[in-house]
């Protein structure tokens, strides 16, 4: 919708993808996000142009680790256990594949740009800022069963970015 000085649309998807393997298993793939809805708005205020962009989704599939072991292996010389050569000497077990899913998640992106022209050649400065919030949306797990504890990494919780378009 684009009424001159309001634009916008509005989008929901549902999806399911599945996946399976030359043994017979079946599994949602990383890609298989359930349902995600976008709110989009544009506003112009004389030479300025504004954005806002409301995301929200279910989590897609990952593999949950469920713990972990030390790689040894037998050197004959000390008559016991080592680590095994090359580093990469703690090894996970697994899950069952994309058995759990990352929690929903939600983000606000702002934009404000300044459109003007001289001699021709059109200059926008912009300031952008995603996440506005600072929600936490996490991105990856890491697992560390020596402190018994699963982290967090997130996507970037505010980022914002300025520049400038030239057109010419």
């Amino acid at each position: 919708m684009d009424t001159g000085l309001f634009g916008g649309w509005i989008s929901y998807s549902y999806a399911v993808s599945e996946r399976t393997t030359p043994a017979g298993v079946t599994f949602n793939p990383g890609q298989d996000r359930r349902h995600e809805l976008n709110v989009v708005g544009s506003w112009k205020l004389g030479r300025y142009r504004a954005g806002a962009r409301l995301s929200m989704a279910t989590g897609t599939p990952y593999t949950p680790i469920t713990g972990e072991f030390t790689r040894e292996r037998y050197d004959p010389l000390g008559n016991g256990y080592a680590p095994d050569v090359g580093g990469g000497d703690i090894q996970y077990l697994p899950g069952t594949t994309n058995s759990a899913r990352l929690p929903f998640e939600h983000r606000l992106d702002v934009s404000i740009t300044r459109v003007s022209t001289a001699k021709g050649v059109q200059v926008s400065p912009y300031l952008s800022i995603a996440n506005v919030y600072a929600a936490n949306n996490p991105a990856v797990y890491l697992y560390d069963y020596a402190d018994s504890r699963k982290q967090v990494f997130g996507n970037f919780r505010f980022l914002p970015t300025i520049g400038a378009r030239i057109a010419y």
